[in-house]
C-alpha cells in the first residue's frame, strides 16, 4: 500500500512545477514571437490564422486522449472500468458552518 499524503504532495509539486514551465513559456512567446513571425493584420487572414492554430491544439488534445483510452483498453487491471472498484466503501457527511449537513456521500477507501 502506498503513502496516499506522500503521493499527494508530489502530484502538488508536479503540478506546481507544470504551471511554472507553462508560464514561462507563455511569456516567452509573449515577447518575442512578435519578433519572429509576421502576425496577419487582416481580420480574414486572422481568423484564418486563428483556426490553424486551434486546429493543432485540437489534434494534439485528441491524440491524448486517444492514447490514455487505449491505454487502458490494454490494461488487464482497467479491464472492469475505474468506476467497477474493488476496494471496501464509507460513508462521509461533508458538514458545513455549525455542523449543517451539506452532502453524504459513499467513496472509495483503498484499493
Amino acid at each position: 500500500m502506498t503513502d496516499l499524503k506522500a503521493e499527494q504532495k508530489e502530484i502538488r509539486k508536479q503540478s506546481g512545477l507544470a504551471f511554472l514551465l507553462c508560464a514561462a513559456i507563455s511569456v516567452a512567446c509573449v515577447l518575442f514571437l512578435p519578433k519572429l513571425v509576421t502576425f496577419p493584420s487582416v481580420i480574414g487572414a486572422r481568423l484564418a490564422f486563428a483556426i490553424q492554430t486551434s486546429f493543432v491544439h485540437f489534434a494534439l488534445v485528441l491524440l491524448a486522449v486517444r492514447l490514455v483510452s487505449s491505454g487502458r483498453y490494454r490494461s488487464a487491471a482497467d479491464i472492469g472500468g475505474a468506476a467497477k472498484g474493488g476496494g471496501d466503501y464509507t460513508k462521509v457527511t461533508y458538514l458545513h458552518g455549525k455542523g449543517e449537513r451539506i452532502a453524504n456521500v459513499t467513496r472509495q477507501v483503498g484499493s
